[in-house]
């Protein structure tokens, strides 16, 4: 029965853009990523990450984005993270900082778990001081939920929905709503890989143009790693796990 009940919850999930009055889907993205991250130690890890973005129904190039981010774990279930971009198109570049706070519900034993961001999203177009005068930076405010599920020791599949909140006249706006199917691979401990499909809904916009977008993407991680508990044989043979 609670078996069930999961299931009906990430279908709901799943479906929310179809009980919402969304628009017709204008085009499809393609979003291919890569990136090679290093922990330090069990509780700081650094990320370089590369972007191809794609549009029109994925055949044009859109822009090609660089980043860095720095984590830092406070406790075991919550996460606190900044994050560079550089944004490079035919039309403008741009500059994106990101500031996280990420929590992990993850119960003993059970399949799955739930992880809840909040991310203050700072976007300008030259990191000028005179220029930013005339033209402040933009803030967006976005809160994502993920349910996951593992379905084997390597393959997890989730749900994701994320709200986009954004000031206008003093007042903050729903702005953006994305909801989505994923899934997580993860071989060898080091290599990892994620395919993700959105409906990116947008809202307050003159011309709303809601889209598809697919995410593609390969994590290489590098550094520390949690040890594994090793064996040791008791005095009647039997082998006993150290440390439980």
């Amino acid at each position: 029965m609670l078996q069930n009940t999961k299931y009906k919850i990430l279908l709901l999930l799943a479906c929310l853009p179809l009980c919402g009055g969304a628009q017709p889907v204008q085009d499809v993205l393609l979003r291919q990523q890569l990136s090679v991250g290093y922990k330090l130690n069990s509780s700081w890890s650094v990320t370089g990450k590369y972007f191809l973005y794609l549009h029109d129904n994925a055949s044009r190039f859109d822009q090609s984005v660089l980043g860095l981010e720095v984590n830092y774990k406070i406790f075991s279930w919550l996460e606190a993270g900044v994050e560079y971009r550089r944004s490079m198109n035919y039309k403008q570049d741009g500059h994106e900082f990101r500031y996280s706070l990420e929590g992990e519900y993850a119960p003993k034993k059970a399949k799955w778990h739930l992880k809840l961001r909040t991310l203050l999203e700072q976007s300008m177009d030259y990191l000028d001081a005179d220029y930013l005068r005339a033209r402040p930076a933009t803030h967006v405010w976005r809160n994502r939920f993920i349910g996951a599920y593992k379905v084997s020791k390597k393959l997890d599949a989730y749900v994701v929905t994320e709200l986009y909140l954004g000031r206008k006249s003093g007042t903050l706006l729903l702005e953006q709503a994305n909801y989505g199917l994923g899934v997580d691979y993860d071989l060898k401990r080091r290599h990892s890989f994620n395919v993700e499909v959105q409906y990116r809904d947008y809202f307050n916009k003159k011309k709303p143009a809601d889209v598809i977008r697919v995410d593609v993407g390969y994590k290489l991680s590098l550094g520390y790693q949690k040890p594994k508990k090793k064996k040791k044989k008791g005095h009647d043979g039997v082998e006993e796990r150290i440390g439980e």
